[in-house]
């Protein structure tokens, strides 16, 4: 293999002569990682329940994620916090994960907001929210 590489660290041109036998893998950043990981939280409805999934993508493979969802008493700022629920688990290979159905029981009159972050060992970070009012 021949050819001429721009060396950035000095300016100058390079020259290279060799052969490569070590096949590339592109690996991403950890500061990629962290900006590229998203969460997947959809929800539906039953009679004064809602019930949604969620799924993140995007993190480290085998990262330990720690999962935080917060139930509000409406989707209105301010609103009181019903409660606080903390999950914790391991990506997959490719750096994914799928939590059983979240369930929360909910005032059909006031309706609900529910945020959740996820937080990886490796410093992904990743956060959602849906609500919903009468």
């Amino acid at each position: 293999m021949r050819g001429r590489v721009m060396n950035r660290s000095v300016g100058r041109w390079v020259a290279m002569v060799g052969v490569l036998v070590v096949p590339l893998t592109v690996v991403p950043s950890p500061t990629e990682a962290v900006a590229r990981a998203a969460l997947s939280f959809p929800c539906r409805y039953a009679p004064r329940k809602i019930i949604c999934t969620l799924s993140g993508h995007h993190f480290h493979a085998h990262e330990r994620v720690q999962i935080v969802y917060t139930v509000f008493a409406s989707p209105a700022q301010g609103a009181p916090v019903v409660g606080i629920y903390r999950r914790k688990m391991v990506t997959d290979a490719r750096g994914s994960f799928t939590r059983p159905p979240f369930w929360a029981y909910v005032n059909p009159h006031t309706g609900f907001a529910i945020t959740v972050v996820v937080s990886g060992a490796k410093g992904d970070h990743a956060n959602t929210a849906v609500g919903g009012a009468p």
